[in-house]
């Protein structure tokens, strides 16, 4: 897979014109080019480029999977669409709280208010299974100030990353 970054922006959607559906066999090209999107600016910015990119993002990419597959077997994997095209997806677990493994929008639809909504929903199943709801962040994640203004508080802290919480009242 090449990285491509399409700078075009799709015109203004309404929330309720998201779809949550279950992640399929036939969602894996979409999300190793989600993980491409998300991750290739990190080595751009450090002057990796072309193949040697994107062998790393495949290694990485391949990684990620392995340890989700082993660590979440269990977990709940959904794709979000739009006009019924990909353009997210959100990745839960139940254990002792509701755990969000991870949660991600493509570029074109970020700033559009559905990272919001999602969170919501997912706080709404959290508050509805009675369990607190938790994450895990990197510091310099720019989701991280939703996280905040969505109530959620740190509580476990290393170099790179914050474990926070949300308590459902």
């Amino acid at each position: 897979m090449t990285v491509q970054i399409d700078n075009t922006k799709p015109s203004l959607i309404k929330l309720m014109d998201v779809i949550v559906r279950d992640a399929t066999a036939n969602d894996a090209e979409f999300l190793r080019g989600l993980f491409f999107e998300i991750r290739a600016p990190d080595f751009l910015m450090a002057g990796l480029v072309g193949e040697p990119l994107n062998q790393l993002l495949n290694q990485q990419y391949s990684a990620m999977r392995t340890y989700y597959d082993q660590v979440y077997a269990e977990a709940l994997y959904e794709i979000l669409e739009v006009n019924g095209q990909p353009i997210g997806y959100q990745a839960t677990i139940e254990i002792d709280t509701l755990h969000l493994i991870d949660i991600a929008i493509t570029s074109d639809f970020r700033g559009k208010g559905i990272g919001t909504k999602q969170m919501n929903d997912i706080q709404t199943r959290s508050k509805a299974l009675d369990k607190a709801l938790t994450l895990t962040v990197e510091k310099f994640n720019p989701a991280l100030r939703l996280y905040q203004r969505l109530g959620f508080q740190p509580y476990q802290e290393t170099d790179m990353y914050l474990r926070m919480r949300w308590q459902p009242t």
